[in-house]
């Protein structure tokens, strides 16, 4: 009895309503795009010179022309897309994600002219679970150094929902090439190794 939940068929069926399927299944590969759409404005009482990822070695001190002036900028940079593609093979669940910015910024992208950035390539992975808790994951993705939300799974970093890009002071992260081996041993203890293409200073 009762209405049925979101995780059914049917509670799926409901929630869709006439939008139409969230996920797209081709030759038993479900892609699920995903994203947003942002529109940022910023303000700041001393101008870095910066869009929506703060500089914060380069706060102008006092006595220095850009202390004088305030920052006004509008952005659309922070937009992102995703694209989710998940499968099995035998009892293998295989799972390939894609997630893209515009915060990338080639030489000639400017804010004088036509505002044209280019996009970034944040994360790009690829996975297999296997059914006794062993996880194998390679690409570009979120380190093990960044906090997780739930155990150590990929997709469940802890983000400071934040405007800044540079997001928190305090808050460590990278993002970057590397090959992680996970085990899930019970609900509460999991356990990880990685192989990282560690650039950071």
């Amino acid at each position: 009895s009762g209405a049925p939940s979101a995780e059914s068929p049917q509670g799926a069926q409901k929630a869709q309503g006439s939008e139409g399927p969230a996920a797209i299944r081709y030759k038993g590969i479900t892609l699920t795009p995903g994203g947003f759409l942002e529109a940022t404005s910023i303000v700041r009482t001393r101008n870095e010179n910066a869009d929506v990822i703060g500089n914060f070695a380069s706060v102008p001190f006092d006595g220095t022309a850009n202390s004088q002036l305030s920052e006004f900028r509008a952005s659309a940079r922070g937009t992102r897309f995703s694209l989710l593609a998940e499968g099995t093979a035998g009892s293998v669940k295989l799972t390939g994600y894609y997630e893209v910015d515009f915060l990338s910024q080639a030489p000639t992208a400017n804010q004088i002219e036509t505002n044209s950035f280019n996009p970034r390539q944040r994360q790009l992975w690829g996975q297999a679970e296997f059914n006794n808790g062993m996880t194998i994951t390679a690409g570009q993705m979120w380190s093990l150094l960044t906090t997780d939300r739930k155990g150590i799974a990929t997709r469940a970093e802890f983000l400071p929902l934040t405007i800044d890009g540079a997001y928190v002071v305090g808050y460590d992260y990278v993002r970057q090439t590397s090959f992680r081996l996970t085990k899930s041993f019970t609900p509460g203890i999991w356990a990880a190794v990685e192989i990282a293409n560690s650039e950071t200073s």
